[in-house]
């Protein structure tokens, strides 16, 4: 069937028509994809009425693509010119660092006359200037030298060329979202070291100052605003999705030029009429606009769970805007902690971040924000729907929906993000569980563990100075049987401890899932670097789990199952492996360290009684310890199969990316 719509790119699909274009040859690598399609709509209304906002997203992906393509640097760098020499040498067979030349060793000899005709044929080949010179590019200038007199120590890189170098070797990195999110992070570090900087020189201030420029715009990101039909703003919003916004209901009531408490019709297309959203900190020269219609609504009251409204938008939302982090902090309080919240007042264009301060439950529904003392500015009319960021939780705890301002009082109010959670329950947003004495106890505990597993797998091994401080001394045997035990009982509740953060920063990259080791403070601290979070997992649970197998390996197949012959009715004679004591225990008749022993010559035998024991095959006097066969192996597989499987949940719930939110149409 022909459609009648005369536009360009338009497909039939099984849903209606869609937008479908190629993307061209040469950008494809760094796209990632070689074909652009997105639903328009189910009629051609619909398609209509969508096709300029799809092709204008298709333009300017691959203005973008061509733009990042551009900026490979195409000129020669001391850095580019040093990897291509050095290159040069070892393809040619010469050593890049031997230039020297003793007068009695002919392998020097030769390898230096090589040297001077390589050079020799790169000069011949040269071309020749008006006035006679040679004129030598500055590849084969470097590399001439470099016969000559060696090449070097190599040049500290510009952080451009450190960049591009990178893209060059990892051409799998060089899609045009790593180039985006690299960007970004190149243009926050100039900001703090200047223009391109020599890699050599970045400090740890300059570290830092990165750190603070992240929280800054983590502070900023998912930021949005309503507009009405005509381009004026009504309210704020926040992008938690690359297709959903958070928003008060009043606000899009405002937006679409209702009475601010106006309910939802019981009848009509309400839910499907346009919302226009934009994002206030993105440049005004980029595509700042995208329509939507609501998925979720609650009428304006003030009963717990009023007053909000979902949006969905017809497509992503530009990259640039981020996402905004949403925290359910209702088991911590927030007494005392500052507050930040963005809005664009009435009869402005731009907007301002204000100061203000937690006052508690007012009602239960809501809670209070008030100015902080130094503040000149409060939240005014335009800012309900907008973030309320809690400084020292680094996240945003609430949403503005009321605000009472007087000569005396400035005064706001906020739904929390559990209240709005229980509304939408598909959120994206963390739950911030965990105690204020988490960090100081798991650092605190993981210390205890690692240290005890690692002075018990040494001893087992054999390093004396471990040994004094064993539970099993210069026995090797029985530190393996005490470090099983001490994994079995201590691991389980160190895994739950890493799950149980990993699940508190699931919107977090996944290396600030894992809790920084050493930090002592209220607030559970994330670790900072990739390498620091995979150190953590491998000491505290990769080599540990290692080292639990090892454990179970050695007291499996070197370990005995010993008894009190005469509880069982033996004779020490009868019996191998006696011990020299006055009631000496001796090794049990029976096979291995599951089975039990049946008791002869009309005794009962024993088992809660001290009646077995474990120990090497050469056990000496107090070398055997107090053994229950059957149930102590159970429970300690048991508790290490727990461990593995916490282990296992653990590695998923930080690896793995969080659930987004289910799209209408899906």
């Amino acid at each position: 069937m022909r459609l009648s719509v005369a536009l360009k790119y338009l497909r039939k699909t099984k849903g209606g028509i869609g937008y479908r274009r190629e993307v061209p040859k040469e950008l494809r690598p760094g796209i990632g994809f070689s074909t652009f399609t997105h639903p328009l709509g189910k009629t051609e209304a619909e398609a209509a009425r969508n096709w300029s906002t799809n092709n204008a997203a298709f333009e300017t992906l691959v203005k973008e693509a061509r733009r990042a393509l551009s900026k490979l640097p195409t000129t020669a760098t001391p850095l580019t010119l040093f990897s291509d020499t050095l290159g040069y040498l070892r393809g040619v067979k010469l050593n890049p660092w031997e230039v020297g030349v003793e007068e009695a060793d002919p392998a020097s000899v030769a390898l230096t006359t090589g040297r001077e005709a390589a050079a020799e044929a790169i000069i011949d080949a040269s071309p020749v200037g008006h006035d006679g010179t040679i004129q030598l590019s500055p590849t084969d200038e470097r590399r001439v030298r470099a016969l000559h007199s060696g090449m070097g120590s190599a040049p500290s890189p510009k952080l451009s060329e450190a960049v591009a170098l990178y893209l060059t070797e990892q051409p799998a990195q060089a899609t045009l979202k790593n180039r985006q999110r690299i960007g970004r992070i190149v243009r926050r570090l100039e900001a703090v070291a200047g223009k391109d900087p020599l890699v050599s020189e970045i400090t740890r201030q300059d570290a830092r100052a990165i750190r603070d420029k992240l929280v800054a715009d983590a502070k900023a990101a998912g930021i949005a605003n309503l507009v009405t039909n005509k381009d004026e703003h009504a309210g704020m919003g926040m992008l938690v999705s690359s297709r959903h916004v958070l928003t008060c209901a009043h606000v899009v009531n405002a937006a679409r030029g209702r009475d601010a408490e106006a309910k939802e019709p019981n009848e009509g297309d309400f839910r499907k009429q346009q919302v226009e959203v934009r994002f206030p900190m993105l440049p005004v020269s980029t595509d700042t606009m995208r329509t939507g219609r609501i998925v979720a609504w609650r009428d304006v009251g003030e009963t717990p769970l009023d007053d909000i409204a979902v949006i969905e938008l017809d497509q992503d939302a530009p990259e640039e805007v981020g996402l905004a982090l949403l925290a359910d902090v209702s088991g911590h309080s927030l007494d005392g902690d500052r507050l930040s919240v963005f809005g664009i007042a009435p009869g402005r264009s731009i907007g301002n971040h204000v100061d203000a301060r937690f006052m508690g439950q007012n009602t239960d529904a809501w809670i209070q924000v008030a100015s902080s003392e130094s503040a000149q500015d409060f939240i005014d009319g335009g800012y309900s729907g907008g973030a309320v960021w809690d400084n020292v939780h680094e996240a945003v705890v609430g949403m503005i929906v009321r605000k009472y301002n007087s000569d005396k009082e400035r005064i706001a109010y906020m739904i929390p993000v559990a209240d709005i959670a229980a509304f939408w329950p598909e959120l994206p947003h963390e739950r911030r569980t965990l105690s204020p004495s988490f960090m100081r106890g798991w650092t605190t505990f993981s210390i205890v563990f690692f240290l005890l597993l690692l002075v018990h797998f040494q001893a087992e091994r054999g390093t004396e100075m471990f040994q004094p401080i064993s539970m099993g001394q210069s026995t090797g045997l029985l530190n393996a049987f005490w470090g099983m035990h001490l994994f079995a009982f201590l691991a389980p509740i160190l895994f739950f401890m890493f799950l149980a953060f990993a699940r508190s920063r699931q919107l977090h990259p996944w290396w600030q899932r894992v809790p920084s080791f050493g930090s002592f403070h209220t607030i559970p601290v994330a670790s900072s670097m990739r390498r620091t979070a995979v150190l953590t997992l491998t000491l505290l649970i990769l080599l540990p789990l290692a080292a639990q197998v090892h454990f179970i390996r050695k007291v499996l197949s070197e370990g005995h199952l010993y008894i009190y012959a005469h509880t069982f009715g033996y004779e020490a004679g009868q019996l191998e492996g006696c011990t020299a004591e006055a009631k000496p225990v001796c090794i049990a008749p029976s096979e291995g360290l599951m089975d039990l022993v049946e008791p002869i010559n009309g005794k009962e035998g024993g088992y809660w009684d001290n009646a077995y024991h474990f120990g090497p095959a050469d056990a000496d006097k107090g070398s055997t310890v107090t053994f229950f066969p059957v149930l102590q192996q159970a429970v300690i597989l048991g508790l290490t199969f727990l461990s593995f499987v916490v282990a296992g949940f653990v590695i998923h719930k930080i690896l793995a990316n969080p659930s987004k939110p289910r799209l209408l149409d899906s």
